[in-house]
């Protein structure tokens, strides 16, 4: 089955963090329910890695049913000392 990717996204926010309402469950399972829990995740495959962000890939599975993620983090440039 092709997902649909042109679906408008039905959003919920929740603990700081807006999350599209059909990866709630899944993630929530995951422990990634909150801006600190995704911040602080630990693990996956880094898929990118320069100073200013990070792009990791994690896998979840719930049901029987797996999912990949792209976590994005991106890290304030430190302010030149003048």
């Amino acid at each position: 089955m092709i997902p649909n990717f042109s679906a408008v996204p039905d959003f919920l926010e929740q603990k700081g963090m807006i999350f599209d309402r059909k990866y709630q469950e899944i993630l929530s399972h995951m422990g990634l329910d909150s801006f600190e829990s995704v911040w602080h995740h630990q693990g996956g495959e880094t898929i990118k890695q320069i100073q200013a962000r990070s792009v990791i890939c994690i896998e979840g599975e719930l049901n029987g049913e797996k999912t990949r993620f792209f976590l994005k983090k991106h890290t304030p440039e430190k302010p030149e000392m003048t």
